[in-house]
């Protein structure tokens, strides 16, 4: 289980009969797994609340219904929001952009500085003799 979808991996071992499996779920359609001797296919369910899988195949002993549970670790709001911050589902997104603040205050405080400076060169005068 994962915080968007339900996945089924079936492995048959190198020394196996081929499989198939049917896995119907409650909401979508049914997805079958022809799996040969050495062979692994896997099968994804879109994960929503209330979704229940159920398998099917010659030999299975336990065809109960699995249900899609939330893992803990998701932080997004449903199954299928991205998630805040780089969740369980990706990284955070990257900050880009010139930071406008520090850009203005820089201005303001060489604005400041010529300020000062022009008004400490009016008071001075300074007089050359050859």
């Amino acid at each position: 289980m994962t915080c968007d979808a339900l996945i089924f991996q079936v492995e048959n071992p190198k020394d196996g009969k081929t499989v198939t499996v049917t896995l119907t779920p409650n909401k979508g359609d049914a997805q079958t797994l022809v799996v040969k001797p050495g062979e692994t296919r896997t099968a994804t369910f879109k994960a929503v609340e209330g979704l229940t899988v159920t398998p099917r195949a010659d030999g299975l002993d336990d065809t109960s219904p699995i249900a899609w549970e939330k893992p803990a670790k998701c932080t997004s709001p449903s199954p299928s929001a991205p998630p805040a911050g780089g969740g369980a589902g990706g990284p955070a997104l990257p900050k880009t952009g010139a930071p406008a603040g520090l850009i203005a205050g820089g201005a303001a405080a060489l604005l400041a500085a010529g300020a000062v400076l022009f008004v400490v060169a009016r008071r001075r005068r300074i007089r050359f003799t050859a």
